[in-house]
C-alpha cells in the first residue's frame, strides 16, 4: 500500500512539474512531438554523472476540460531543448538517430493514449480519475517501451536491432497518424 501510495504521488509530482514546465517555456524552448530532432537541439549542461553520452528529455503532459458532456483532452509530448545535452564525443548520425527513436516511442505512446480516449467509456461523474489513471499507465508503458529500446538497441550499438526497431515505430506512427493532433473531444455517458 506506501509503494503504490509513494508512486502515486510521484506521478502527481510528475505532472505538476510537467505543467509548471510546459507553460515557462516558449515554442523556441520545445520540439513537439513529430519533429524532428538535431544536435543544436541538445542546449543543456552534460551530466558528468552520467553513464551515457546523451540524454533527451522528453516529457508527457496532459490536461482536460469538461464541458457539458463532452470532454476536450490534450496530451503533449515534448522534447525539452534546455534540459537535453549530449557528449561531444556523442555527437554522430547514428547517435541522434537513436536518440530520435525516444522522442519518436513517446510520440506513439502519446498517439495511444489520444486514441484510448476516444475509444473509452468516460463517465462525467469519474472522468477525472478515468482520465489520470489512464494518464498514469501511458507513463509505465512509455518507459518500459523505451527501457526495452534502449536494452535491445545496446544505446544503437546494435544494427540490427536498431533497424527492427525504426521499422516498429515507423509502423506505429503511421498507424496512430489520425491521432497525431495534440487534442481529441469524446463524448460522456
Amino acid at each position: 500500500m506506501k509503494r503504490s501510495t509513494l508512486l502515486l504521488a510521484v506521478c502527481a509530482l510528475a505532472v505538476v512539474y510537467a505543467f509548471q514546465a510546459a507553460e515557462t517555456t516558449n515554442d523556441k524552448d520545445v520540439v513537439q512531438g513529430g519533429g524532428k530532432l538535431q544536435w543544436s537541439d541538445y542546449k543543456g549542461k552534460v551530466d558528468t554523472s552520467k553513464k551515457t553520452d546523451a540524454y533527451s528529455y522528453v516529457l508527457f503532459s496532459y490536461n482536460h476540460q469538461i464541458t457539458g458532456d463532452s470532454v476536450r483532452v490534450v496530451m503533449k509530448n515534448t522534447f525539452f531543448r534546455k534540459y537535453s545535452w549530449a557528449k561531444e564525443s556523442a555527437k554522430t548520425k547514428e547517435r541522434l538517430h537513436h536518440e530520435q527513436g525516444f522522442f519518436d516511442i513517446a510520440e506513439v505512446n502519446a498517439r495511444r493514449f489520444r486514441k484510448l480516449m476516444t475509444t473509452m467509456t468516460i463517465y462525467k461523474n469519474t472522468a477525472n480519475k478515468q482520465i489520470g489513471t489512464a494518464y498514469s499507465q501511458a507513463i509505465k508503458d512509455r518507459a518500459k517501451e523505451q527501457g526495452q529500446y534502449q536494452k535491445e538497441t545496446e544505446y544503437g550499438k546494435n544494427k540490427v536491432k536498431q533497424a527492427e526497431w525504426d521499422k516498429k515505430i515507423k509502423e506505429q506512427l503511421k498507424l496512430l497518424e489520425k491521432f497525431a493532433g495534440q487534442a481529441v473531444k469524446v463524448r460522456m455517458k
